[in-house]
């Protein structure tokens, strides 16, 4: 009889990760299937090869999402921009330990908090947010699974809201930054995190959110489109290895409908041309949001948006953050709502 007690290094990281769990209550189906002394009917043995085929596409798409991102040695690094900085950690609640750049202003007039998006680090976005270097304190860090980040798996915005929290507790902590207002700015899946997490923080003031999407349900869906009608049966599958192996239910916590409980004054930018997250996705999110809330278009692509002029860009973000972070408070500072 063959030994099946010891397992290979991919089983058993499977195994860690509890997706060999999920394979192993599936299989049984099949060996049962196979073992039946009829002959299955073709459109039988099609339709279950099919069904096979839909779960290990998802499980194996699914799986190498959620693990994290090939780790490179930082490249960009503040001083390169002329800037001086701290390399900080701090611990999140449950247990993995985040590392980041601290990069003090001589006159802060707030603190920032500046999230990257997936799959990447906090050098993709230091030479988007520098510019804010000269009036605001900024915190970059690697969320979890990334960078030089603790973690082994990516939940694109569930568990990343508490890496958000563990840099407000650093924030509250740092005599430079306690009694400072804060604003927080995300790109991609950072900003749906910034969302996320300023939902539920009000201590956090004013949000400035860049391409985020709104639904990460729909952005499963769109993901699978290569697989024609069958990407919504591969997207309800993958929801459902979600809650099964995380634990976490996407739909109730997607940023269109935690922005409703949003105090913070919310930036949204998003180019039209998007082609990773449409600019519906903006558009939703706005709709959702309460005042003081603009909407920013701007023209370019997922990853090179707003570079034809740079200012522009720059200058409505510092405008945001000028205005809502204003130590007075925003409640006398209120703009209109804008398109």
């Amino acid at each position: 009889m063959p030994d099946h007690s010891t397992k290979t290094a991919g089983m058993q990281q499977w195994d860690e990760d509890g997706l060999l769990e999920v394979y192993q209550r599936r299989r049984p189906c099949y060996h049962w299937c196979v073992r039946k002394g009829k002959k299955m009917p073709l459109a039988a043995r099609i339709l279950l090869d099919a069904v096979l085929a839909l779960f290990l596409c998802v499980l194996v798409t699914g799986y190498l999402a959620v693990r994290p991102p090939v780790r490179k040695r930082m490249v960009l690094t503040p001083s390169l921009f002329g800037l001086t900085s701290e390399d900080v950690s701090f611990l999140t609640s449950d247990g993995k330990t985040l590392r980041g750049w601290f990069i003090p202003a001589t006159r802060p007039k707030g603190t920032i908090i500046c999230c990257h998006g997936y799959p990447a680090s906090r050098e993709q976005v230091l030479p988007r947010v520098r510019f804010l270097h000269a009036d605001y304190h900024l915190l970059l860090f690697d969320f979890r699974a990334h960078g030089e980040s603790d973690g082994r798996l990516v939940t694109f915005g569930l568990r990343e809201v508490r890496d958000v929290e563990a840099a407000l507790g650093w924030l509250a902590q740092d005599p430079r930054t306690k009694d400072t207002p804060i604003g927080i700015w995300g790109y991609s899946m950072g900003a749906a995190v910034a969302i996320l997490a300023a939902a539920n923080h009000p201590e956090i003031r004013a949000v400035v959110s860049d391409s985020a999407f709104a639904s990460f349900p729909d952005m499963i869906t769109r993901f699978y489109r290569f697989l024609g009608p069958a990407k919504y049966a591969a997207s309800a599958l993958a929801r459902f290895l979600g809650r099964k192996l995380l634990h976490m239910d996407y739909l109730a916590n997607s940023p269109e409908t935690q922005v409703a409980h949003l105090s913070a004054a919310l930036l949204v930018i998003h180019a039209r041309e998007d082609e990773f997250v449409p600019f519906s996705h903006a558009e939703r999110i706005f709709a959702r949001a309460r005042e003081p809330k603009k909407l920013f278009p701007v023209t370019g692509s997922h990853t090179a948006h707003g570079t034809a002029d740079p200012s522009l860009y720059e200058d409505e973000v510092k405008r945001w953050f000028d205005t809502y972070l204003r130590r007075q408070g925003f409640a006398d500072t209120m703009i209109p709502s804008g398109r």
